[in-house]
């Protein structure tokens, strides 16, 4: 299994599906530390749709009821490996990113290997995220294209993460937007 990255490289490969164990093993380990303070962990990103390349980077979000509950555990989270990174996207005007986030890494490797990200109950991000995912796996189609622009971004911001992360920022708001209708529609 291919797995890390090196801090602000980017690199996609072809998805490997010990990511799905592997994100399994890392929420079972999270559960541990989080408890009661979790409502719910699931894999999330890229590695969680099947059919397409991604940064060999697993992403996991955690549901929190209470930010400050999740903080609270920052020591237990840390003699496993999970270290507080900050946050993400805290821009009012993009709360749609918005949450805290823990990084994994292989020390000895040197490379980021998992993306802890914790999201508020009461936010629209869980859906977002969750909705994406569920999105991407039900249609292919659509995930080869989103394949496609990462394919593009990545052959051009190949030794500058952020300009990769912004160029697909626009891409990945209209898809979520698709991706909540879809899900609406599917309620109903």
């Amino acid at each position: 299994m291919v797995l890390g990255l090196k801090h602000g490289i980017t690199e996609l490969v072809d998805h490997d599906h010990e990511w799905g164990i592997n994100a399994a093993e890392t929420i079972q380990r999270l559960w541990a530390i989080l408890g009661s303070s979790a409502k719910d962990i699931q894999h999330i990103g890229s590695t969680a749709i099947r059919s397409i390349k991604a940064k060999p980077v697993i992403d996991i979000a955690v549901l929190a009821c209470n930010y400050e509950e999740i903080l609270s555990l920052t020591a237990e989270l840390e003699k496993e490996g999970f270290i507080f990174r900050g946050w993400e996207g805290n821009d009012e005007r993009q709360p749609v990113f918005q949450c805290g986030e823990y990084i994994q890494e292989d020390k000895e490797m040197r490379v980021l290997t998992h993306f802890i990200h914790i999201v508020k109950a009461d936010s629209q991000q869980w859906h977002n995220y969750i909705n994406l995912r569920n999105y991407m796996n039900a249609y292919p189609t659509v995930a080869h294209e989103y394949e496609r622009v990462k394919l593009q971004l990545a052959d051009e911001n190949r030794n500058d993460y952020h300009k990769y992360h912004l160029g697909k920022k626009d891409y990945i708001i209209d898809m979520i937007k698709t991706a909540n209708q879809w899900s609406e529609s599917n309620l109903a």
